[in-house]
């Protein structure tokens, strides 16, 4: 997990944020999606109504998708030309448009694409949103059950692993 992951878990108030609206149930089976609706609340009225940029291989991508669609902003997914195809059919299910880059290249333009279009960039990592989005698995899985003592967590991009970590501090 970087320094700027480790930043974002800890400005993240998960139990605040948790609270702060209704919990969407994705049909997809992806998590992302309450991560994501959480990344987004106002921002169509707040941040900026044009839209939202991300960057992911499949995950993050759906979730962003979906909670633009349901939020009725435009969403534009800057993917790796080798992404699975199932990800990029999810993507597309949600009618997001989506850039094809090399892997090594999805950071920087995505970033060139939200600079040059004014889109709010919501990243899979290193967002105190995205981190308390993610760390409300963790919650949900010590309310259902108190007595895990131990917990395995999938390290990808490092997002899920920071909000477990802040969920449990």
């Amino acid at each position: 997990v970087t320094q700027e992951a480790k930043k974002a878990a800890a400005k993240a108030d998960i139990g605040t944020i948790r609270q702060s609206g209704p919990r969407l149930v994705p049909a997809s089976g992806e998590l992302q999606w309450e991560e994501t609706d959480l990344a987004l609340p106002g921002l169509k009225v707040v941040r900026h109504p044009g839209g939202v940029v991300a960057f992911s291989s499949g995950n993050h991508a759906q979730g962003v998708a979906a909670a633009a669609r349901i939020k009725g902003l435009p969403a534009l997914i800057v993917m790796p030309s080798d992404a699975p195809a199932v990800k990029v059919a999810g993507v597309k299910s949600h009618g997001a448009e989506i850039v094809f880059v090399e892997r090594h290249e999805r950071v920087k333009v995505c970033a060139d694409i939200a600079d040059r279009d004014g889109l709010v960039l919501i990243p899979p990592y290193e967002h105190a949103d995205v981190i308390a989005g993610q760390g409300t698995l963790t919650l949900e899985i010590l309310e259902e059950w108190p007595e895990v003592r131990a917990l395995l967590v999938q390290v990808g991009g490092g997002g899920l692993l920071a909000g477990a970590a802040a969920a449990i501090v």
